[in-house]
């Protein structure tokens, strides 16, 4: 590939970018996000309430049933009782003043992005929704800037290019840029996490300034979610192996701070998170139950006891997995996860693969060739990308099947190590004649 063909996909790839966005931006306008109206709708509800009433009633924690705005959408749908107080089901161990939507606050999430929405409805008002959109969406800009950089630097122009056509075009990439919840930030912290890792295992050792990002990289998925827990604390390994199956030796410090840095400032966020629910709950001990209670029964999606209620989930949570990864087009991968899974497979068993092209009216053909071309073996690195990826589907398959329009994602980063093992594998050449490749 010449320079000039990469810049071009580097090109495609910006404008592909920019016309899905503005796609996207004018069919969502004032309203929710096709993919994830439920959360978007209680986050610019507890918005709405920060505003209203200040940042700090209830500890902090957001009030998801405040005011009546999208009534059909998130949890004022189906909270309520026929009094319109909040259901019993879903206030117990909560001060009897809870009882009134807008009094209760919602414990099982941290609140990063609720606080966000809060901030957007005091500088915007509530009426320009379009404009709190702009902040994910300005954030996810630059940081694809950032990554797309980064791949160059670190891999070259031409592949470089490759890996960033092979991130821009993923539909998870642009399904969630400008989502007012969680997904709408997570996605961007990842690939700055991704891009320090790679600067400090391919350009130049770790950097002060690398330790700044990994801890804000890491505590922001904290203040956002859970879901991404194990990609934060374990991202470092498969991009680690890697660098060694190239035959090089990456320094420990990468591996042990890639993985303690981001790992720790994560439990950090949800340590503070744990302290505001005690708080509202009356006690540590409260609190703690309220969050242990929650992880047990998404780890099985159980009411009450029931038994081998996590083996029925896993197996409904592996169904819709398989399913999802099978269809031609979803809105995280589309066929891609499976493709470069498929070839990703093909480079850990053979040696060397071959396909060559022959157009009938030329002699020369071309050669397009597939061998990982390190020291080491390469099959370690893309189980390790596969393993981190599926932690979170294994520890909580309850929680995957009551919310798989959104868990999927977290096999980004298995698929970007697929796809880096693959562009770092690929050869292309020609050959004369009819001489076998």
């Amino acid at each position: 590939m010449s320079p000039s063909t990469a810049r071009k996909i580097f090109a495609f790839a910006l404008v592909f970018l920019v016309l899905v966005q503005l796609a996207l931006f004018v069919k969502i306008g004032n309203g929710l996000s096709p993919f994830d109206g439920y959360d978007e709708a209680d986050a610019i509800r507890s918005g709405e309430a920060y505003a209203a009433e200040g940042f700090t009633l209830h500890h902090s924690l957001p009030r998801l049933l405040y005011g009546n705005r999208f009534p059909q959408n998130g949890t004022l749908n189906d909270h309520l009782d026929t009094n319109g107080l909040v259901k019993l089901l879903y206030r117990q161990g909560f001060p009897e003043r809870m009882s009134d939507p807008k009094q209760w606050v919602y414990t099982h999430y941290p609140q990063g992005p609720n606080l966000l929405c809060g901030i957007f409805a005091r500088c915007f008002g509530m009426e320009r929704l379009w404009l709190w959109r702009l902040v994910p969406l300005t954030l996810a800009a630059v940081t694809l800037l950032f990554f797309f950089r980064t791949l160059v630097v670190a891999f070259g122009l031409e592949r470089g290019a490759l890996l960033g056509l092979g991130c821009a075009i993923l539909p998870m990439t642009n399904t969630y840029m400008p989502g007012l919840h969680f997904e709408g930030y997570s996605y961007s912290l990842v690939l700055w996490q991704l891009g320090v890792l790679i600067r400090a295992l391919w350009v130049g050792g770790l950097r002060p300034w690398h330790f700044v990002v990994l801890g804000l990289a890491g505590f922001g998925q904290g203040w956002i979610s859970f879901d991404i827990s194990f990609v934060v604390a374990f991202a470092a390994v498969p991009l680690w192996l890697m660098r060694r199956a190239e035959g090089a030796a990456p320094p420990w410090a990468v591996l042990f701070w890639g993985v303690m840095i981001p790992g720790l400032a994560f439990t950090t966020a949800h340590f503070l998170h744990l302290q505001q629910v005690a708080g509202v709950l009356g006690g540590f001990r409260a609190g703690l139950a309220e969050l242990t209670s929650t992880a047990s029964d998404r780890s099985g999606m159980t009411v009450g006891i029931e038994q081998f209620a996590y083996g029925k989930s896993f197996a409904k949570m592996s169904y819709l997995y398989v399913r999802e990864l099978l269809r031609l087009y979803n809105q995280h991968f589309g066929p891609l996860l499976l493709i470069v899974m498929g070839f990703g497979l093909l480079l850990a068993v053979f040696r060397d693969c071959r396909l060559a092209l022959a157009p009938f009216q030329k002699s020369a053909r071309l050669v397009i060739s597939l061998a990982w071309p390190g020291a080491g073996k390469i099959w370690p690195v893309l189980l390790a990308g596969f393993g981190v990826s599926a932690l979170w589907p294994v520890v909580m398959p309850g929680a995957n099947v009551g919310n798989f329009h959104i868990y999927p994602r977290v096999f980004f980063l298995c698929y970007f190590i697929f796809l880096l093992a693959l562009v770092k594998s690929l050869a292309f050449s020609r050959v004369a004649g009819r001489e076998e490749a």
